[in-house]
């Protein structure tokens, strides 16, 4: 018997312990996942300075509850330029959903920090921009 078998040996089953921190960057690597092919597939290019999906990168990888209201308007109006079924609302919701579950038990959840509905904010379905780009770049110039 080596000296590992005798150690491991008389110890119960090990439990299976996973961290706020590595749900939270496997949420952010679905999301980030998920916007690029939508990107791809849309648009048929990686994203640029212009693009709706390119411009929310970074807020789609922030925490929900540190987001400003510019922030969450932006993220409105980049899913409904450039996220045609909303695939990336739906990783960036489950991402919000997996990180409060694993926050402290007197947070609320995410969707009633939304200070304009009810739900986090889903993009219209109508209408949407005709064409595969997004109508103006605008949207996305920082101040």
């Amino acid at each position: 018997m080596t000296s590992y078998n005798a150690l491991v040996g008389g110890l119960d089953a090990p439990e299976v312990v996973v961290d706020c921190f590595h749900i939270i960057r496997l949420g952010n690597q679905v999301v980030d996942e998920v916007r690029r092919r939508v990107q791809q597939e849309t648009l048929g290019h990686r994203g640029h300075a212009g693009d709706p999906l390119y411009g929310i990168r970074r807020l789609l990888l922030s925490g929900e509850e540190r987001l400003t209201d510019r922030g969450r308007e932006r993220i409105r109006a980049a899913l409904a330029a450039g996220d045609p079924d909303d695939e990336v609302w739906y990783a960036w919701c489950d991402k919000s959903c997996s990180a409060a579950s694993t926050g402290p038990a007197t947070s609320p959840p995410p969707a009633t920090r939304w200070p304009s509905s009810t739900t986090p904010p889903r993009p219209p379905t109508s209408p949407r921009p005709t064409g595969s780009r997004a109508p103006s770049a605008a949207g996305n110039a920082r101040s």
